[in-house]
């Protein structure tokens, strides 16, 4: 079994909403500037770092099988890793590799508040996805059966389809100007 290089107690007050186990890269849990305090969203029950490349894939694969993990990581030998867990984040001027291995890139490699906020903002547009997915089946769902029935015009037809349109497009802008919680 991989060692554990540092145990974070998780928070009872906070419920784990991505993991319970982070892999880090070492060059990230070693940085004095990095805090898994500006991540109070999350709650950890284990961190690992300063792992071999060998052993990242098997702490990824051991936890993937049974829950959502994430790794972040900045070089080639993190990219197999940040494949295959459920998210990989890589930082700023990390090797072309690893940012095409991963889901995330943060912007800042001291600020690991982004991963608060990148969770949030996902977590947004999932639910506008569904908004949207649930508009159009609807509209599709009353409309089609009416029009195939002979009662409703084909011009009123074309112009109810554009308002549905127009209604997901302004669903979907509402994501850059919506609160983060």
């Amino acid at each position: 079994m991989p060692k554990t290089s540092l145990s974070v107690k998780p928070s009872s007050s906070k419920t784990s909403l991505i993991a319970y186990h982070w892999l880090f890269h070492s060059n990230l849990s070693s940085s004095s500037n990095v805090s898994f305090k500006d991540i109070s969203l999350f709650s950890f029950n284990s961190v690992y770092s300063e792992q071999l490349p060998h052993e990242k894939l098997e702490i990824i694969k051991q936890y993937s099988l049974s829950e959502t993990t994430a790794m972040i990581g900045d070089g080639i030998n993190d990219a197999p890793s940040l494949s295959i867990a459920s998210v990989g984040i890589s930082i700023v001027g990390s090797t072309g590799v690893a940012i095409q291995s991963s889901d995330v890139v943060l912007l800042n490699k001291n600020n690991l508040t982004q991963l608060t906020t990148a969770f949030k903002i996902s977590k947004h547009t999932y639910l506008t996805i569904k908004q949207n997915l649930f508009w159009a089946f609807a509209y599709n769902i009353v409309a089609i059966p009416i029009a195939a029935m002979g009662y409703l015009n084909p011009m009123l037809g074309a112009l109810f389809m554009a308002f549905s349109d127009v209604i997901v497009v302004g669903n979907s802008i509402r994501l850059k100007y919506k609160k983060l919680d």
